[in-house]
């Protein structure tokens, strides 16, 4: 699966609209859907800013039709203890 395909499903597990996420990552409704059109090349810091925004631990997707890649999220929680 592509990477637009999966930004386009789980944005729709949310239930949110293109413009929705757009203002939680802010961004525009025309590059939410530019991302969900194929027609950008995404940079690492995209791909971790919309895992945060649609709430998604893990990306695996193709980069071509023999390679494909496996992205790990791993969030710190950090208290005031950690100071």
């Amino acid at each position: 699966m592509q990477l637009d395909e999966l930004i386009k499903i789980n944005r729709m597990k949310k239930r949110l609209t293109q413009k929705q996420l757009a203002s939680i990552m802010i961004f525009s409704r025309q590059t939410i859907s530019r991302w969900e059109n194929r027609d950008v090349n995404f940079k690492i810091a995209t791909i971790l800013a919309l895992s945060g925004a649609l709430s998604v631990d893990s990306w695996t997707f193709d980069v071509s039709e023999k390679e494909s890649v496996y992205i790990e999220i791993h969030r710190m929680n950090h208290t005031d203890s950690d100071k």
